[in-house]
C-alpha cells in the first residue's frame, strides 16, 4: 500500500492572499541586478525546462531556453546549468557568461566553489531524481529522498550568505524536501511555501506536462536562504 505523504503543518506553510506571488526565479535574479554586482545564478535541470512557439509551431524542448535568455538578459552575471542531458550542438552558441555542466545535480554542485553561488534554482528537479537520475518513484522505491538530501547538503555549501535555494515542486513531496533543507543546515524560519498561481504553473514544459498527467495535482514554491 502507498504510504501517505505527511503533510506539512500551517507554521511551515505560508498562508497565501490575494497579493500573494511565488518568487520565480526571473524576479529572483531581477532583485539581485538591481545593486549591479557581480552574481553566481545555478540552475539544477535546465536543459529541458523551456517551451516556446515558432510560428504556429510549439517546441516543448528547446534546450536550456530559460538559461539562454537570463544570460542574455543580465550579460554581468554568471549562469551555470547542470544537467545529465547534453546542449549538444547549442553548446556553440551559448553565450558567453553561460556554462553548461554535464552531470547529476550533486557531481555538478561539486565542481563548484563552496560559498560562491548567490542562487540555486530547479522546476520539477530537485527532489524527483534519485542518484542514478531516473524520475521519482511514486511507489517510494528508489534513493530519491537520500539523493535529495545529499543535493540540498551540497547546495548549501555552494551558496554564500544570505544566498537562496527556490524549488518549484508539488504537494507530493514538499513535506520530505523541507525536512532535507532544515536537517542540512537551513533554519526552518528561512523557508518559505507559496502556493503557485494556475498560470505560475504553465510556465514551462515541465511544470505544465506534470500537471496534465497528474491532475488536481497542487504546485509550491519553496525559498531557503542561508
Amino acid at each position: 500500500m502507498k504510504p501517505k505523504p505527511r503533510k506539512l503543518s500551517s507554521a511551515m506553510l505560508a498562508k497565501r492572499k490575494k497579493t500573494d506571488v511565488s518568487e520565480s526565479r526571473l524576479n529572483a535574479i531581477k532583485k539581485m541586478a538591481k545593486p549591479r554586482k557581480k552574481r553566481v545564478i545555478v540552475h539544477l535541470g535546465n536543459v529541458g525546462s523551456g517551451k516556446t512557439k515558432v510560428g504556429t509551431i510549439k517546441i516543448n524542448h528547446f534546450p536550456a531556453q530559460k538559461t539562454f535568455a537570463y544570460a542574455k538578459k543580465f550579460p554581468n552575471f554568471k549562469f551555470i546549468g547542470i544537467d545529465a542531458l547534453h546542449l549538444g550542438l547549442y553548446m556553440q552558441i551559448k553565450p558567453k557568461n553561460m556554462n553548461q555542466i554535464k552531470a547529476g545535480f550533486k557531481g555538478g554542485l561539486g565542481k563548484l566553489k563552496d560559498n560562491s553561488v548567490d542562487l540555486i534554482s530547479s522546476e520539477m528537479a530537485l527532489g524527483y531524481y534519485g542518484s542514478k537520475f531516473k524520475g521519482v518513484n511514486k511507489s517510494q522505491k528508489g534513493n530519491y529522498r537520500e539523493y535529495t538530501k545529499k543535493v540540498t547538503e551540497r547546495a548549501y555549501k555552494k551558496l554564500k550568505s544570505g544566498g537562496k535555494l527556490l524549488i518549484a515542486l508539488d504537494s507530493d513531496i514538499i513535506a520530505s524536501v523541507f525536512d532535507s533543507l532544515v536537517s542540512v543546515g537551513f533554519k526552518p524560519e528561512n523557508i518559505k511555501a507559496k502556493l503557485m498561481t494556475k498560470k505560475e504553473s504553465q510556465r514551462t514544459y515541465w511544470l505544465e506536462n506534470y500537471k496534465k498527467e497528474h491532475q488536481g495535482i497542487i504546485f509550491y514554491q519553496l525559498s531557503a536562504v542561508k
